[in-house]
């Protein structure tokens, strides 16, 4: 059996003591001989008994509004105990008043000022690298005017901005030097993305790591490894989508000009993933290193909606200035991706 407050207790009777009062008032005039204004009489006594009923709730809401007090240790004007303000509820909206129509790409949305105030987590760990050799992505970001939050290469503070702020709208994760951003930090990653955030990711290594946890971003992405690039001898690079937005926006790209940095593993080739001869995913991939194989030999893949973009080649085996520019693109394009899809 439910236990009911003590309010509830006091009211019920004490509303139908009142009911059987009005009632018997109702009946009584509703008797009269006097038959030409039987109906009228009625009526004045119906609307009396709404009135009443109206006094008699009032009384009920006062009487438990006391009781409530009482149980909570206070009193009404006996000035003990702190004073809980009056809450005033708004009123109703007009009749006429519609909702907010959902945001259409282009329309009602200032996209640069979403941009500029994005929030953005910057990993980067060539800033940990023995040579002191000069960071790229930190002076883009900060050319284009964007704020964020550096954890510069360690892993233990991006590990506690992943888990401990959900509301990044972008995650930047170069991992050039080392290549040792695996195993959980892909289930982490995989949420913000399931949550509809931007994600750009340089991964030189997944000839290594494909088939462990980054393996069901690559599904959902819609790409596989195709094989190792290591050790090349020219490192040039095609546009396979050359009026892509990502190499046009907000920067127009030249070629990107080679200026080999590392000597051993340079990266790893993508392709797109089939299945019964249809596209796994929205995979598109954008540069490569053959122009004759659009759906193979790639290192560079945007999907998820524009959402995620994927470099598997590294940034500090390309020319500095070449490289800032492209970084500020993807940038540019991630975070227009995640707004136009999370807030329309």
């Amino acid at each position: 059996m439910n236990k009911k407050s003590t309010a509830q207790r006091v009211s019920i009777p004490f509303f139908l003591i009142s009911l059987f009062v009005l009632l018997s008032l109702t009946c009584s005039l509703s008797g009269s001989s006097d038959s030409s204004s039987e109906a009228t009489v009625q009526a004045m006594a119906m609307q009396g008994t709404a009135l009443a009923l109206q006094a008699t709730q009032e009384a009920v809401n006062l009487q438990a509004t006391s009781l409530a007090l009482q149980a909570s240790g206070q009193s009404a004007g006996s000035g003990t105990g702190p004073s809980e303000p009056l809450v005033t509820v708004p009123p109703t909206l007009p009749a006429e008043a519609t909702p907010t129509p959902f945001i259409q790409p282009g329309q009602g949305m200032d996209l640069d000022a979403l941009r500029q105030g994005a929030k953005i987590l910057l990993f980067e760990d060539m800033s940990g690298h023995p040579s002191k050799v000069a960071r790229y992505i930190k002076p883009a970001l900060e050319n284009a005017g964007y704020v964020f939050t550096d954890v510069g290469s360690a892993q233990g503070w991006l590990k506690d901005q992943l888990v401990q702020n959900k509301d990044w709208d972008l995650l930047i994760i170069a991992s050039e030097a080392s290549g040792r951003v695996s195993g959980e930090y892909f289930d982490l990653i995989r949420e913000f993305l399931d949550a509809g955030a931007g994600v750009i990711m340089e991964m030189w290594d997944i000839d290594a790591i494909g088939q462990g946890k980054i393996k069901p971003i690559l599904d959902s992405c819609g790409v596989e490894l195709e094989k190792d690039w290591g050790h090349p001898g020219r490192r040039d690079l095609w546009y396979l989508i050359p009026d892509h937005p990502i190499l046009n926006e907000p920067n127009e790209m030249g070629k990107l000009r080679p200026a080999p940095f590392w000597a051993d593993d340079t990266g790893d080739l993508m392709k797109i993933k089939y299945y019964s001869n249809k596209a796994v995913g929205d995979a598109a991939l954008v540069i490569g290193v053959d122009e004759k194989f659009k759906d193979s030999r790639a290192v560079l893949t945007t999907c998820l909606g524009g959402r995620l973009v994927l470099q598997t080649f590294c940034t500090h085996d390309y020319h500095r200035e070449d490289m800032e520019k492209l970084w500020q693109n993807y940038v540019f394009y991630a975070l227009t991706n995640h707004f136009v899809q999370t807030l329309r």
